[in-house]
């Protein structure tokens, strides 16, 4: 079984990604373990959505800005990964070299990374 990820190793993530010029190692089970945390938090939500006591509201309230936060440093990140794929991807159009690097790459990131070596190719080429 994967253990979820807390908010705090979501945010070092976000914090290696942010602070490297290069992509850092994500993996399918990195992707697993962040949704396994919101699935935990937001079956957490649910079970207290029932009780109607003040320290329920409150725990309930604190557990969605955390969802929240946790929503957005995720979302920065893949944003980051995709402009650092981009730039991968311009940067060996541009040259004639062959060279595919895609080390620390996700599946659907490589996909796009040739799909744009690619499309970038043709368009020079006319």
């Amino acid at each position: 079984m994967v253990e979820a990820f807390t908010y705090e190793d979501i945010y070092e993530l976000f914090r290696n990604e942010q602070y490297s010029s290069d992509l850092q190692t994500l993996t399918s089970t990195d992707l697993k373990r962040i949704k396994l945390y919101f699935d935990e938090k937001n079956d957490e939500t649910k079970n207290q959505d029932q009780s109607l006591n003040l320290f329920s509201t409150h725990n309930r309230a604190k557990i969605q800005v955390e969802l929240s936060n946790a929503t957005r440093v995720v979302k920065d990140m893949l944003e980051r990964r995709e402009r650092k794929v981009i730039s991968r991807a311009v940067f060996n159009s541009r040259s004639n070299d062959s060279m595919r690097d895609t080390s620390n790459m996700l599946n659907a990131e490589e996909q796009l990374y040739d799909t744009l070596i690619n499309l970038l190719r043709v368009s020079r080429k006319s």
